[in-house]
């Protein structure tokens, strides 16, 4: 294959990988949460959410590996020694939303789950506005790094 090919591959896996992640939590957090809060009673709310956040982490686990081998790929395939300001950016944040999603997945995991199990709602409520806070986080860090790759031609001197 060509390197024009390749880089092609990489693009789009890395452009599907951030519509994954930005998608998901923007309709997590916009649409999904307010028609369950005007819908649902608290028992059933905090159960939805935590069988949501269950299917929520294993598509966010592969939006980010989508994105982590694409973006290291493309970084790859440039060549170059050290990677341009957006591709830095770009792992800076892809690591905080890492970050971030391996907390809410740890707090989903060891906490929100025991809490709605002995069906404990204040605490079940505390531990889901959390996971909603550090997936709000999430969202805005990927949003950031959206408009910093539509405007990598602008950040970054053109290459030789």
């Amino acid at each position: 294959m060509s390197q024009e090919t390749l880089s092609a591959i990489a693009i789009a896996a890395h452009q599907l990988g951030a519509l994954m992640l930005v998608g998901s939590l923007f309709f997590l957090l916009f649409i999904l949460r307010p028609v369950t809060r005007q819908t649902l009673g608290v028992s059933e709310r905090q159960r939805f959410f935590l069988l949501l956040y269950r299917y929520l982490f294993r598509w966010l686990w592969v939006a980010l590996l989508l994105l982590w081998g694409s973006g290291g790929w493309q970084i790859y395939l440039l060549g170059t020694a050290e990677p341009l300001l957006p591709a830095q950016i770009m792992a800076g944040g892809g690591a905080v939303i890492t970050a971030l999603t391996i907390l809410g997945q740890v707090v989903r995991y060891f906490h929100l789950a025991d809490f709605v199990k002995e069906e404990r709602w204040p605490q079940a409520g505390r531990y889901s506005s959390l996971v909603r806070v550090l997936m709000a986080g999430a969202l805005l860090v990927g949003l950031v790094l959206v408009l910093t790759g539509v405007g990598a031609p602008y950040l970054a001197p053109p290459t030789p």
